[in-house]
């Protein structure tokens, strides 16, 4: 049986790539297009498709307010996510979607998130955190991060971090009142993030140098930072160039 599918999207382009995407999987008969949000509720009302590939941004009203005037007309259908804005990922992933397709996406992409709507296999919180940090990244906002919950995703402002711990092949971000744990070793932190302030301090730490307090000289070229938080750390010899060359 195939899949009744309706496509809403505001972008021309994005509406021709979809068709063929659609046109090419056997699965799939798409039942129509809407190009706006209240063309969207309308054509859900009407149409009553078993899958929605939605955006988010559109003119007139929302993907989220489009589901939301839709939500006790007893609709039910698949949804899949379709957007380029990060800011709305966290809340997209609360409408219970089977996928969430970053654009642009390629056919192959498509065909991944067509399998998880027949196999009604819901994305999870582990599918998604690389997801959002790889977008966050895409998009230069190199201020953030996706971290994964439990069964949430987290986006976290470098700002609110004072200093970095590796803890194997995670690393811990520290911040005055919260411990993220995240997949990323210290290195790679530090090569994506170093900009944002912070600097290797230790074979196991980095620390944001403006959050540096005090420094106390141990001997032998080692020392001991006393951070704005309160907390204290390490500061080795073969990194105190690190600090010293910004103090």
């Amino acid at each position: 049986m195939l899949v009744r599918t309706l496509v809403c999207e505001d972008e021309p382009m994005a509406r021709k790539k979809m068709a063929r995407f659609i046109e090419k999987e056997p699965r799939l008969h798409l039942i129509g297009f809407a190009e706006d949000g209240p063309q969207s509720v309308k054509s859900i009302l009407e149409l009553r498709p078993d899958l929605v590939f939605l955006d988010i941004q559109m003119p007139g009203m929302d993907g989220f307010r489009v589901l939301e005037a839709v939500k006790d007309a007893e609709c039910h259908f698949h949804l899949v996510f379709t957007t380029a804005f990060n800011q709305h990922a966290v809340k997209a992933f609360d409408y219970e979607a089977i996928d969430y397709l970053l654009k642009p996406f390629d056919v192959e992409r498509f065909q991944k998130a067509v399998d998880r709507v027949l196999n009604r296999q819901r994305i999870s919180a582990p599918d998604l955190a690389p997801i959002l940090d790889a977008l966050l990244h895409k998009q230069s906002e190199a201020d953030r991060l996706a971290i994964r919950q439990g069964n949430q995703i987290e986006l976290v402002t470098l700002a609110e971090i004072g200093w970095v711990e590796a803890d194997d092949k995670y690393i811990q971000l520290h911040s005055p009142k919260n411990t993220f744990l995240h997949r990323m070793s210290l290195k790679d932190f530090l090569v994506r993030y170093g900009a944002s302030g912070f600097v290797r301090t230790h074979r196991r730490y980095a620390v944001k140098v403006q959050e540096i307090q005090k420094l106390i000289q141990l001997g032998h070229g080692d020392y001991e930072m006393v951070l704005r938080s309160g907390a204290r750390l390490p500061l080795s010899r073969a990194y105190a160039e690190n600090v010293l060359s910004d103090s």
